[in-house]
């Protein structure tokens, strides 16, 4: 069963049908039991069965996959990084400064 209105942006609402859920159509391909509406969830993905149109009497379905794990935050290594790389720079400034010194 779906439905689109005002109350929700105009976005479609499927879930299974209490009269009919073996509707064809209404699974997802390339799933078990997954049907439109229903949402699946494995370690770092959650899964959707989502309505993608309808076309010559039949239902088009796509699973919609979203990662859920946190994104790692690199900007303290980046950081640590960039401010190793020009401590190395101020140190071969200052021995190439000091070999010049004593050459002359």
């Amino acid at each position: 069963m779906c439905n689109c209105d005002a109350a929700n942006n105009w976005t479609l609402q499927c879930r299974p049908s209490p009269v009919n859920s073996s509707c064809l159509g209404m699974q997802c391909q390339g799933t078990d039991n997954l049907y439109i509406g229903n949402t699946t969830s494995t370690s770092c993905n959650r899964s959707t069965c989502a309505y993608a149109g309808y076309s010559n009497q039949a239902i088009i379905t796509t699973l919609d996959t979203v990662s859920t794990c946190p994104v790692p935050d690199n900007s303290s290594l980046k950081l640590s990084l960039g401010g190793w790389n020009w401590n190395i720079l101020l140190i071969s400034v200052h021995l190439v400064l000091f070999c010049l010194h004593f050459l002359e």
